[in-house]
């Protein structure tokens, strides 16, 4: 209800042109502004099929719209320029910083096109464990079990007894696996996605699932190209675990790990990380340190809105996600007004 609420007025607000009015007075006057976006996939609208759809964020024709509106009314920004303001630097009025999370290969193949057509750039946030082993990501790893299962019925034991059925679709079984592997301390995500796998009687192997990550993962000459071209590159961890969840003894895998993965291929510094999840990590001090003494100099989320500037809290970094279901109208409107995002 309130979703469709939100829609009717962002088409109306889009019609009499108040998005554009409003990006034309703060990109004159009003300088204390910066709006951070967040994509996983660009894609046409079947490429998820077998996978996540929930990932698949923009066709490439909506994407080239969006470019065409930060173009026009935004000053877009790239990590550099976000680092150099922490240290006293002015950001340009109405800033924008455009960001990837997981490391999809449609990013390179489609994304980057537009990106550089439009001579703009985005950070890409790499989860580490995936692209140098080749396996699925485990959110989609899930979704193609529940896609293929060969039982309405999925009876679980691990990490305690679940009855998943399939008779209405699989959106609400993914729902239910996707919040236990969110919100469980110390799971073990692969024994789960295991049991999955064999509870649905899906033919599965370490062969398949390297097909299926080709074809959907970045690798590392795919990182590097994305590096060539122009874009900045962070960690977004190495097993995309949301870091509450973690053991504090993995969490230097996770943090040191993956930064010290990316800086090793890249040959470069890495000093962000997109906190998988985006779940903010200010209500975890020991967290925030972690974060810090591995070396990470900005830290974004999913805290929805924009940033009043000169302040940036470094290590949490608002970021206003997309959903597949917004029309440009939409998309103008919460640029426009954040409460509509």
């Amino acid at each position: 209800m309130v979703q469709g609420k939100r829609e009717r007025l962002a088409q109306g607000l889009d019609r009499v042109r108040v998005p554009e009015v409003l990006f034309a007075l703060r990109k004159r006057f009003w300088s204390k502004h910066l709006v951070v976006i967040n994509l996983h996939r660009v894609n046409v609208a079947d490429a998820a099929a077998n996978v996540d759809e929930g990932t698949l964020d923009m066709t490439p024709d909506g994407f080239d719209s969006l470019l065409a509106t930060l173009r026009r009314y935004f000053n877009p920004i790239g990590l550099n320029e976000l680092r150099d303001h922490l240290d006293g630097r002015p950001l340009p009025s109405h800033s924008v910083l455009l960001t990837f999370d997981d490391g999809y290969r449609d990013n390179l193949e489609r994304a980057l096109p537009l990106l550089l057509r439009h001579q703009l750039k985005a950070v890409f946030f790499i989860a580490t464990h995936y692209v140098e082993h080749r396996r699925l990501f485990w959110w989609d790893r899930l979704s193609y079990a529940l896609k293929h299962a060969r039982q309405s019925t999925i009876e679980l034991n691990y990490p305690h007894p679940l009855s998943l059925s399939l008779d209405s679709g699989v959106g609400e079984a993914e729902r239910t696996l996707q919040q236990l592997i969110k919100t469980t301390r110390a799971l073990d995500v692969n024994r789960l996605l295991d049991e999955l796998v064999a509870a649905a009687q899906v033919p599965w192997d370490a062969g398949m699932e390297r097909c299926l990550a080709d074809e959907l993962i970045l690798d590392w000459d795919g990182v590097r190209k994305l590096r060539a071209a122009g874009m900045d590159i962070g960690s977004h961890t190495r097993t995309h675990r949301v870091l509450q969840t973690v053991p504090e003894s993995e969490w230097e895998s996770e943090l040191q790990g993956s930064r010290h993965d990316l800086e090793a291929k890249l040959d470069q510094e890495i000093c962000a990380i997109a906190y998988p999840v985006g779940r903010s990590i200010q209500a975890r001090p020991e967290l925030c340190s972690a974060v810090s003494h591995a070396g990470y100099r900005l830290g974004f989320t999913y805290q929805t809105g924009h940033q009043r500037l000169p302040v940036v809290d470094p290590y949490d970094v608002k970021r206003m996600s997309i959903d597949r279901d917004w029309n440009l109208s939409r998309i103008r409107a919460a640029l426009a007004i954040p409460w509509l995002g």
